[in-house]
C-alpha cells in the first residue's frame, strides 16, 4: 500500500483539482466544505493509512479514499 500511495503521489503531485465526477451518492462523505472547494487548489502530498490514500491540497484541504478489497485503483486520463 506504501508503494501504491507512493505511485499516485508521483502521478498526481502538482497537479490541479479541476472537478469531480461521483459515480454514487455513497460515495461522497462530505458536508462542509463542499467538492467545490477544491476546484483550483493543486495536490502537494499524497500518504496512506491503512488502505486509505490522503491527497493533500495546498488550500489545507484533502480528500481521503479507500482502495477497496482488491487495492486496485485506476484514473483515466482527462
Amino acid at each position: 500500500m506504501q508503494a501504491r500511495a507512493g505511485r499516485v503521489g508521483s502521478w498526481l503531485g502538482g497537479a490541479t483539482f479541476e472537478g469531480y465526477d461521483p459515480l454514487g451518492v455513497t460515495g461522497l462523505k462530505t458536508v462542509d466544505p463542499p467538492p467545490e472547494a477544491l476546484v483550483g487548489a493543486a495536490v502537494v502530498g499524497v500518504d496512506r493509512r491503512a488502505k486509505y490514500v490522503s491527497l493533500h491540497f495546498d488550500n489545507d484541504l484533502r480528500i481521503v479514499f479507500h482502495l477497496s478489497q482488491a487495492g486496485r485503483l485506476d484514473f483515466e486520463a482527462p
